[in-house]
C-alpha cells in the first residue's frame, strides 16, 4: 500500500500561478519557493481538507489492505474504494471510460470540503477483460461490475456505488462524496 498526500503541491501550485497572474514573473522569482512552500504548508496545516491517495497494487490481498486503511484513516476522513483500469505501455489508461472520468473523480474529491481518503485499485486489461474470475469481480463484497468503480466504505462495507456510465455525472459523484 502506498500512501501520496496531493493537497501540498496542488496549493503550492495554486499560490504560484495566483502571485504570477498578480505580479509577474518577477515577483514569483524573487519570493522564491521556500516563500511559496510556507504559505502552503501553513494553509495545509490549518485544516484545508485533503485527498490522500493510497494504492492497492493488483494482486494484493484487498481484504488486508482495506482493513489496515480503515483502521488507520483519521476518524474525521472519508474512505472511498476506487477501481480504475491500469495503464499500457504508453502510460495511458487502457479503459477509454476510466480515461474520462478519472479527472471528474478527483476534481469532486479535492473541491469536496471532507478530508478524503481514496485507494486506488488498478487492473491490468490481461487479467481483468474478458474474465469472470478476475477476484474483484468475485470478490464478496466488491462484487465488481465494470471499470471504472468508485465505491464510498464505511465499516469495512461498500455502503454506495458508482459504476462506469453513472461516473460521467458530476452531480452523481457529488452526491456519493457528499452523503
Amino acid at each position: 500500500v502506498s500512501t501520496q498526500s496531493t493537497w501540498g503541491p496542488f496549493l503550492i501550485g495554486l499560490l504560484r500561478s495566483t502571485i504570477m497572474a498578480q505580479f509577474g514573473r518577477i515577483a514569483v522569482l524573487s519570493l522564491g519557493a521556500a516563500l511559496i512552500a510556507q504559505v502552503g504548508r501553513r494553509l495545509y496545516a490549518s485544516g484545508y481538507p485533503k485527498v490522500t491517495v493510497k494504492k492497492i497494487a493488483e494482486g494484493s490481498n484487498f481484504d488486508s489492505a482495506i482493513v489496515k486503511i480503515e483502521k488507520e484513516k483519521p476518524k474525521d476522513s472519508r474512505l472511498f474504494v476506487y477501481i480504475i483500469s491500469g495503464v499500457d505501455d504508453k502510460g495511458v489508461m487502457w479503459c477509454p471510460d476510466c480515461r474520462d472520468t478519472d479527472p471528474l473523480v478527483r476534481q469532486v474529491l479535492h473541491d469536496s470540503p471532507f478530508n478524503s481518503i481514496l485507494v486506488e485499485c488498478s487492473v491490468s486489461r490481461e487479467t481483468y477483460k474478458g474474465n469472470p474470475q478476475h477476484p474483484y469481480r468475485v470478490h464478496e463484497k466488491l462484487r465488481l461490475k465494470a471499470v471504472p468503480s468508485l465505491y464510498r466504505w464505511e465499516d469495512g462495507l461498500p455502503t454506495q456505488v458508482l459504476i462506469e456510465e453513472d461516473l460521467y455525472k458530476i452531480e452523481n459523484i457529488q452526491n456519493l462524496v457528499s452523503s
